[in-house]
């Protein structure tokens, strides 16, 4: 999977984009949703993959960077792109549920990311599949930090499909910054 991403990621900077249509919304109860999570969160990686989420006070996920798709609008539905160098090559991503919820009792936060669809068209071959991340950990008590066990999950057409159990049992640990933007 780490290949795979590595692939995409160094593809991305081929191309510039502009969004696709079909919004996928998320919520949750307002009222469960602590108000010191509302605003945006970024962790750049091990592998050095950016992740950036926007919450909304009532929980949703109105806007993210995808670490492979980069800023997505999930309102949008997804993210098209054309390559800079040949309007041959493009990359598409359909968006899937994109889910923050939070456990009152524990103090976790856990977020679920999906991409129901991804293709990549190049003059060397194309690329196709999925991709689901789970974000799951408690939240600072001075709420500018989000200690997260990252589970990342692949799905590539034509490839052997990811080993769930293995990627359950081995999360990655990062640690989500709140940032302020004016």
């Amino acid at each position: 999977m780490k290949k795979i991403l590595l692939i995409l990621s160094l593809l991305l900077p081929l191309f510039n984009g502009c969004s696709t249509q079909n919004a996928v919304r998320t919520a949750q109860d307002a009222n469960s949703f602590p108000q010191i999570m509302v605003g945006v969160w970024e962790v750049t990686t091990s592998d050095n993959s950016r992740w950036g989420i926007k919450f909304e006070p009532d929980g949703s996920i109105k806007k993210i960077v995808h670490m492979v798709a980069g800023a997505v609008r999930l309102e949008d539905g997804g993210v098209y792109a054309e390559g800079r160098f040949n309007p041959e090559e493009y990359m598409m991503f359909e968006m899937g549920p994109c889910v923050a919820t939070y456990d009152t009792k524990t103090k976790e936060l856990d977020v679920t990311i999906v991409v129901d669809y991804y293709r990549i068209e190049l003059s060397t071959g194309v690329l196709e599949g999925k991709m689901r991340d789970d974000f799951s950990g408690p939240i600072s008590k001075d709420g500018t930090t989000w200690k997260a066990k990252w589970w990342d999950y692949g799905w590539l057409e034509g490839a052997t499909p990811p080993d769930v159990n293995y990627i359950k049992a081995h999360p990655e640990e990062i640690v989500f910054h709140k940032v302020e933007i004016e």
